[in-house]
């Protein structure tokens, strides 16, 4: 179990560098076996879920080569269908990308249930109707799913909902279908954008239109060297903390262009921001003007970035109020924030965020990995000193985040 010791309050300065994004590397991951050749991944983030998914990949008799820092060789030509147990997947949520994968590439899958945060209910209900859209017969078990292809595949399929997950696995179950399936009321996040841009390199047909997403099956796909994108939540998440504490505090990343809700919120609140050509510059201020916000799906603010920005509107001398229309329940660090000091009530599932007069000596525990990082970015702000355990969780989704603070001027140790 990890333990982190923050004594905060201190201004912080100097350069952030942000890493690969972990939402557009695992998706690309699963999708490697669908080449069934070799794939060479640049900007790959050594993260724990990384590694829960090359453990699936090498169980798959995939081949895998990784230094451990950026660049993965996968290697799938001796790709072999065995069955997932909930061994491998309950360790994290994107394992079900594996199901769409196999899909594309078998007639007959057994994957284990996925895992994951565990901070409100997430059922699979849109993926397991994209499979039976997709030919697929689907037998829930205690933990497992069984897939069986017994029909032809529908040519359109309209998702009741949106979803990122179930938009990713429709993709890759389709890849190497027979003719033109039609993907409708998909997900419009810059991740899946990186998904289509790398299957398309790798040789697929794959187009979207706004949120409609046509895929032309081919017959097979080839091999390629491709870099994943930049993790926007992990940039946002440094510039909150830069608004809090920065002193030119300079985050560099290449992923702007996905970032002007959030960036255009910043600016509206009076934050200090300045956008440059490598990133931002980001300078503390003293007041933030009170909001009520909505967190939705892209291009609307993302709900990973919510637990975070929560500390950031302690600092506003009005209430602000955060509704959540992603996942409602996700309020897991309230309890934990507030035993710190921070001053928030949650109420109809909207959390209500008043400043706060004074801060807590205070021992804590991470129960997800987004409203874990909260509770760092929380401790940072405290003029007191905090102690944060089960930290774990952050790990995977923020690489090398201790050391990454305490090189700008923070107090952290770990314990």
């Amino acid at each position: 179990m990890q333990s982190y010791k923050i004594c905060g309050g201190k201004m912080l300065s100097g350069k952030i560098r942000v890493e690969g994004s972990k939402n557009a590397l695992l998706p690309i991951i699963a999708a490697s076996i669908l080449v069934k050749d070799i794939v060479e991944l640049e900007n790959v983030t050594p993260l724990e879920d990384t590694y829960s998914m090359i453990d699936i990949l090498r169980l798959l008799n995939v081949r895998v080569i990784y230094d451990h820092k950026s660049k993965m060789i996968i290697d799938s030509r001796n790709l072999v269908n065995k069955r997932i147990s909930s061994e491998y997947t309950s360790k994290l949520r994107a394992s079900y990308y594996f199901m769409g994968a196999l899909l594309a590439l078998y007639k007959s899958v057994k994957v284990g249930k996925p895992g994951g945060c565990d901070f409100s209910t997430r059922p699979i209900d849109l993926h397991l109707f994209a499979f039976e859209n997709l030919g697929f017969d689907v037998v829930e078990e205690k933990n497992f799913y069984k897939f069986k292809k017994e029909r032809e595949p529908k040519k359109i399929i309209e998702f009741s909902k949106v979803s990122v997950g179930a938009t990713v696995n429709a993709i890759l179950a389709s890849v190497l279908n027979k003719g033109t399936t039609i993907l409708k009321n998909v997900a419009m996040e810059p991740e899946i954008d990186d998904l289509i841009d790398f299957l398309n390199k790798c040789g697929s047909k794959i187009k979207r239109e706004d949120n409609k997403i046509i895929v032309e099956g081919v017959y097979n796909l080839f091999g390629c060297k491709y870099k994943i994108m930049d993790d926007r939540i992990e940039a946002e998440t440094y510039v909150v903390i830069g608004a809090l504490l920065g002193r030119n505090l300079e985050i560099i990343c290449d992923c702007k262009k996905y970032m002007k809700e959030f960036l255009l919120l910043m600016n509206k609140v009076g934050a200090h921001v300045k956008e440059t050509s490598c990133g931002v510059i980001v300078n503390a201020t003293k007041e933030i003007k009170e909001q009520s916000l909505i967190f939705n799906v892209y291009p609307g603010l993302p709900t990973d970035i919510q637990p975070v920005l929560t500390i950031l509107f302690t600092k506003s001398k009005g209430e602000s109020v955060f509704e959540d229309n992603v996942y409602p329940d996700r309020f897991s660090q309230v309890d934990e924030l507030v035993s710190m000091g921070y001053n928030l009530h949650l109420v109809d599932k909207k959390l209500l965020i008043r400043r706060n007069n004074a801060y807590l000596d205070s021992v804590v525990s991470c129960k997800d990995l987004r409203g874990g990082m909260s509770l760092i970015v929380a401790a940072i702000l405290s003029n007191k000193t905090t102690c944060i355990k089960n930290c774990e969780y952050i790990s995977r989704g923020y690489y090398d985040v201790i050391n990454k603070l305490k090189r700008v001027g923070a107090h952290i140790e770990k314990i």
